[in-house]
């Protein structure tokens, strides 16, 4: 599938998907499958083909792959933040209610503190500053909290009920 240039996703399709069975006389994998294990040696192979005398950006970009220090960088980066292109896919979900695009946050932040290491923290420490520079986080933050039906006074909303039920689908960004 890799080799014919199909989109992985075109697998998901039922009809698509038994065609290739059909006419192949083969069991076509799953996306998954695909992307666990035909995609990486299939990158590798493309990778070695690349002449190293055409460019020196790819004697640098081959010596940076066969660093082992890169391995155990991208295992940490996967291992502590692995969530978060699943999260920010969900952030630009069009008609996200306010509510769950504030949760989410609330979710990336539990996710980044439970990072480890130097460098976790030091991204903790800087997701928390940009969201304490950001005056409009604290107002969204209250503006939930109203929405989800608390009834403690939030000074930081200076707005009316009714512009508060319009905020229901306002975008984050």
């Amino acid at each position: 599938m890799v080799a014919a240039n199909i989109p992985r996703k075109k697998l998901e399709n039922p009809d698509f998907n038994a065609f290739l069975n059909k006419y192949t006389n083969m069991k076509i994998p799953d996306e998954s499958t695909l992307r666990k294990h035909y995609l990486h040696s299939t990158y590798l192979s493309v990778v070695q083909t690349f002449d190293e005398e055409q460019a020196v950006a790819i004697t640098e970009v081959n010596a940076v792959i066969s660093c082992s220090s890169v391995s155990a960088d991208l295992t940490y980066v996967k291992s502590n933040f692995g969530n978060l292109p699943g999260a920010i896919t969900a952030l630009e979900t069009s008609d996200l209610p306010l509510v769950k695009a504030v949760k989410i946050m609330w979710g990336i932040e539990e996710n980044l503190n439970q990072s480890s290491g130097s460098v976790g923290t030091a991204i903790v420490d800087k997701f928390n500053r940009v969201l304490q520079r950001n005056p409009g986080w604290k107002v969204m933050e209250s503006i939930v909290d109203i929405l989800e039906g608390q009834t403690t006074p939030l000074p930081e909303v200076k707005l009316s009920p009714d512009e508060i039920a319009c905020l229901k689908f306002c975008p984050m960004t």
